[in-house]
């Protein structure tokens, strides 16, 4: 048998592919709706994600309108007990209803509930005028070891005196460069009490227990006993604590009852006083719905054009209770 009786030609174009067969009519259902299943899901995907970005957006927007809102509270606040400041001597008398005693007190405004305080910027620390034992009385009672007091008490009166003299256990700028800092001691007073942080050996964890016992505008080396906390109350040289106890009871029941309270007995006298510069710290907060808002201004008074002048603001919205001041509560009578 020849060779063209066992193959048949080739066509002109080619070999010839077969055509798949198409798939029955019930696989084909079969497929279209798998596809339409996919279609609805990624559809149901598409709906919830939009769902979800919708709600926090919105819970969002909430939120910064109770900001806000919590934020006009707060300034009314701060500017009512302002307002109570130009009115009275501010030194808490018993017929001021709203003494700058550093209690918390409530007050209502706009359909809001405000908890409101003033204090004495004496009640604290000045950085720049404070003696070397007020310091080095602050550092222990931070928790430090004796020569980390003396370290960071001898940096702070290094950065703050306007030579270049090494004190014994302080820093000036060669020992600011040989720690890696691109600036040396400061060589001026503390223009706040931030700056704190830049002194070397000052850590972070450090500066957040000082600094709410410190300012920078008290101007004078003595601290008021009445209005200090209890952290700057334990710097005095010669407090003892059981005398500091017995001293806190005794401020908050004179208090209570409406009674002048006295300088505590046994402190080294240099470093009490309750006069003072008209400077004063003034706390608000507000709880709007779980979002929570805290301001605090500093005032100068008989400063500026309104018989007072704003040194520092802040906010802290969202505030947890362990942000808020450390203030003693209103007694209850």
């Amino acid at each position: 048998m020849s060779s063209s009786d066992s193959c048949p030609p080739l066509s002109p174009g080619g070999p010839r592919t077969r055509r798949a067969a198409p798939l029955p009519a019930g696989r084909q259902r079969g497929v279209a709706l798998v596809l339409v299943l996919w279609v609805c899901v990624l559809l149901t995907v598409i709906a919830i994600s939009l769902v979800s970005t919708q709600r926090t957006e919105l819970s969002m927007t909430i939120n910064t309108r109770q900001e806000f809102q919590g934020r006009a509270l707060v300034d009314a606040g701060t500017r009512f007990m302002v307002w109570q400041l130009t009115q009275a001597d501010g030194r808490g008398g018993k017929k001021s209803e709203w003494p700058a005693d550093g209690l918390l007190r409530d007050w209502a405004f706009a359909g809001g509930g405000i908890r409101v305080s003033a204090v004495p910027e004496t009640g604290r620390i000045d950085l720049n005028a404070a003696a070397p034992e007020l310091l080095e009385g602050l550092l222990k009672g931070a928790g430090l070891e004796s020569e980390e007091v003396a370290r960071i008490k001898d940096a702070i009166q290094d950065w703050r005196d306007p030579d270049s003299n090494h004190r014994l256990n302080g820093a000036e700028d060669a020992d600011y460069r040989a720690a890696g800092l691109l600036y040396g001691a400061g060589d001026a007073d503390f223009a706040s009490v931030g700056e704190l942080q830049m002194v070397l050996g000052v850590t972070p964890a450090l500066f957040a227990r000082l600094a709410p016992s410190l300012t920078v505008y008290a101007g004078r080396p003595t601290i008021n006993p009445v209005v200090a906390s209890p952290e700057v109350l334990q710097a005095l040289p010669g407090m003892q604590t059981n005398q500091l106890a017995a001293y806190l009871a005794l401020r908050k029941r004179n208090r209570a009852q409406g009674l002048p309270v006295p300088l505590p007995i046994g402190v080294d006298k240099r470093f009490i006083a309750q006069t003072g510069p008209p400077t004063y710290r003034i706390y608000a907060d507000t709880d709007l719905e779980g979002v929570r808002v805290r301001g605090e201004i500093l005032v100068k008074m008989g400063a500026g054009d309104k018989g007072y002048a704003v040194l520092e603001r802040s906010y802290s919205p969202r505030a947890t209770p362990e942000q808020a001041p450390k203030l003693e509560e209103e007694p209850v009578e």
